[in-house]
């Protein structure tokens, strides 16, 4: 495989990790670059043949469990297994003859970091799974606060005391909706990305249609 082939097929390389690690997709990045053969990295994925292409990747998910379970299943992977996962992979892209003479020479040990950094999600009841119509601030009353609280938390599979609401308010007319905006406190950026994805959650139901 060619360098400039590599960095066109980067999503097979990232679809080869996540198998590998258990993990989605989405919790994987990659970094390709060319490297002489006496400066392999302990990661890599080698041709052997045509020079060096070196595949970097970091996986990013939320708990030390998570993360020692994934440096568990690199550190068991063979040089085949990996071979194995790349060739699935380009076959799934229907890029497999770029890959067919593709053979991994060595699996490293990885290496894990803690990220313990203080992010914030916006959110908006709105704009979650999660909908009020139908119903005014009238009808909710003086709990209004404790159950976008908890149902913010709820969707977002966080502790009710990670929530902090920043506004409840009634929606335009002509259908009653109360919309709440919240920020949720996470550490680290694969917790941050989780929770993001789980407040986008699918697209809301339509409005009910009034009968003629």
């Amino acid at each position: 495989i060619t360098y400039e082939t590599a960095l066109a097929s980067v999503d097979v390389f990232v679809a080869a990790v996540a198998s590998l690690c258990g993990v989605d997709e989405s919790a994987v990045s990659v970094v390709i670059s060319q490297a002489r053969r006496r400066h392999l990295s302990r990661r890599r994925l080698d041709d052997g043949e045509t020079g060096s292409v070196k595949v970097e990747y970091t996986v990013a998910v939320e708990t030390e469990y998570e993360a020692a379970s994934a440096s568990t299943l690199i550190e068991d992977s063979s040089p085949e297994d990996v071979s194995t996962a790349v060739n699935t992979a380009a076959t799934k892209a229907g890029v497999d003859e770029e890959f067919a003479d593709v053979e991994t020479t060595a699996v490293g040990t990885p290496t894990t970091e803690v990220d313990d950094r203080c992010f914030f999600v916006r959110g908006t009841s709105q704009g979650s799974q999660f909908w009020t119509d139908g119903i005014s601030l009238d009808d909710v009353g003086d709990n209004a606060d404790e159950v976008f609280k908890c149902a913010a938390a709820s969707l977002a599979d966080v502790s009710p005391d990670r929530v902090e609401l920043l506004k409840i308010e009634q929606g335009s007319p002509p259908m009653p909706q109360v919309i709440a905006s919240f920020l949720i406190a996470v550490s680290g950026e694969a917790q941050a990305l989780a929770v993001q994805r789980r407040l986008a959650g699918p697209p809301p139901p339509p409005p009910p249609v009034s009968p003629p």
